[in-house]
């Protein structure tokens, strides 16, 4: 536990160096470049040292930090064993309790010797106890300083990479100075202006850099806010998942009822194809029926039509006889005859010849009435 403090306080105070010398550098390159405005590549040269020992400096802090990480890894792993061993030896005094109880005499019992073995045996399990406690106490206390000492080591670097960045910078920064040094020789104001312009921006970058770091450690605050979000977001994720699962239970045991019924209606249309078959055939049947119908319907139309032709006819035929015998009947009855009982035999005639007419008209017009009819 001491050596872990111990440790994370190093750490710390290691952090709060490099952030130091972070915010320190841009105030201490303007000031070089103020001291030294006649000779601007001499300010550059030691602006480029000045970032050399810094990077070398966050080399040496990554150091630090990387030993103090295997320091602590190395008392995490001793602090497990002195847990493994605490809980074996309590598990050997847990097991060796009743095996004791077995081989205690009367004579104990009586005397009251077995006490002080159980006292003793108490204490060793108390004591026991408290060191898996303080080992298990030591395992987190480490643990949370591992994840510190992680943490400060991927900030020192983030440092590390933004330094060997400014560093580059500086080198390129310092070779466009020398080139513009060489090119504006013959014109000093116009170089003396172009120095302030690169010093304003260095204020600039200065203050940048400060803006950087603010924003880094907000961002590194809001990083620790996002990871408690996500915790209580998996939390509710858990809990989702647990209702998705009863959900999907109930799903399983609607598919396999919707199964059932799936099969079911394809037993119903394997019959209801069945009996469509049969449909269709008796469907098939009638239609040949209809037409066989059909045609002898027209036969008998077309045996009509003669009929009625051959029935008109032989009425044209018997009304012009009837006619005939009308007109010349009068000459008949006194030329030939000449009594009453030729006269009666007349009248019967004519009345028979007239029913006969009228047969033949009734039955024409009860043949164009009662025609066949198609089915439909």
């Amino acid at each position: 536990m001491l050596s872990s403090e111990r440790a994370s306080s190093s750490g710390g105070d290691t952090t709060e160096q490099i952030v130091v010398a972070q915010l320190e550098k841009p105030d201490r390159a303007p000031m070089a470049k103020e001291g030294d405005t006649p000779s601007s590549s001499s300010s550059a040269a030691a602006r480029m040292r000045l970032l050399e020992r810094e990077v070398a400096t966050a080399k040496q802090t990554e150091n630090k930090m990387l030993e103090s990480l295997i320091s602590q890894t190395k008392e995490l792993e001793q602090a497990k064993m002195a847990l493994e061993e605490a809980k074996l030896e309590a598990a050997t005094l847990r097991q060796a309790g009743p095996a004791q109880q077995g081989q205690w005499s009367v004579r104990d019992l009586m005397f009251g010797g077995v006490d002080e073995e159980i006292n003793g045996l108490r204490a060793r399990l108390r004591s026991a106890l408290a060191g898996e406690e303080r080992s298990r106490k030591a395992a987190d206390d480490l643990a949370a300083a591992l994840s510190a000492v992680t943490m400060e080591a991927k900030q020192v670097k983030a440092w590390l990479s933004d330094a060997q960045a400014d560093l580059e910078r500086a080198n390129a920064e310092a070779g466009r100075l020398e080139g513009l040094l060489r090119a504006t020789e013959a014109d000093l104001w116009s170089a003396t202006e172009q120095l302030d312009g690169v010093m304003s921006d260095w204020k600039e970058a200065a203050a940048a850099w400060r803006a950087r770091e603010k924003a880094l450690l907000g961002r590194a605050r809001a990083a620790e806010e996002d990871a408690a979000a996500a915790r209580r977001e998996n939390a509710e994720l858990a809990e989702m998942h647990r209702a998705v699962d009863h959900d999907n239970d109930g799903l399983r045991r609607a598919l396999e009822r919707a199964a059932e019924e799936a099969n079911a209606a394809s037993e119903s249309l394997e019959f209801a194809s069945g009996e469509n078959s049969k449909l269709r055939d008796a469907v098939a049947e009638k239609e040949d029926a209809m037409e066989s119908l059909r045609l002898e319907n027209e036969s008998l139309k077309s045996s009509e039509a003669a009929a009625q032709g051959r029935a008109a006819d032989l009425h044209n035929q018997l009304t012009a006889a009837m006619d005939d015998y009308y007109e010349f009947d009068h000459f008949d009855d006194g030329r030939q005859y000449g009594g009453l009982e030729h006269a009666m035999k007349q009248r019967k005639r004519r009345s028979v010849l007239r029913k006969f007419g009228d047969f033949f008209r009734r039955r024409s017009l009860h043949k164009s009435d009662f025609g066949p009819v198609l089915p439909r």
